[in-house]
């Protein structure tokens, strides 16, 4: 037995204590991010680096690869602005495979504009309610879930 760098396949079954543990991190980092910053958020106040700097956004950020939601096999294509405008209609709808292809794609997209040092999606995706969204689809969306 060992400890391997390499990322999950979208193959790779999602436990529920893993999405459940994914959800309690999503909610922790809105709760942080809601008492520290005004809305709207602005990358150009220096917003996005106190924002990474958070520990909760560590542990998020930890518990998305952890649990198997970014991916080796995955290519980061899904549409972050489409599930921002209309979360319900794209997050809302996904299933468990579509809710792993976008925080794959999102976690992909913060960590290029991270290097960049601009703008985090992670913000965008909590303003927006997606995040939020994909949270509570991982607590309580029984058709997520094998028997």
């Amino acid at each position: 037995m060992y400890i391997t760098s390499k990322l999950p396949s979208k193959r790779t079954p999602i436990y529920k204590s893993q999405a459940r543990y994914l959800a309690h991190r999503i909610h922790g980092l809105e709760r942080v991010f809601r008492r520290n910053f005004d809305k709207p958020y602005n990358p150009n106040t220096g917003d996005s680096k106190r924002f990474w700097a958070l520990p909760e956004y560590d542990l998020f950020h930890d518990a998305a690869y952890a649990c198997g939601f970014v991916c080796a096999d995955l290519r980061p294509d899904y549409s972050i602005e489409r599930a921002n405008n209309l979360p319900s209609e794209s997050i809302g709808q996904e299933s468990l495979n579509g809710l792993r292809h976008y925080l794959h794609t999102l976690l992909r997209a913060e960590r290029a504009n991270r290097m960049d040092g601009y703008y985090s999606p992670i913000c965008s995706a909590i303003e927006s309610g997606a995040l939020a969204l994909v949270a509570q689809r991982l607590e309580s969306d029984l058709s997520l879930y094998t028997s």
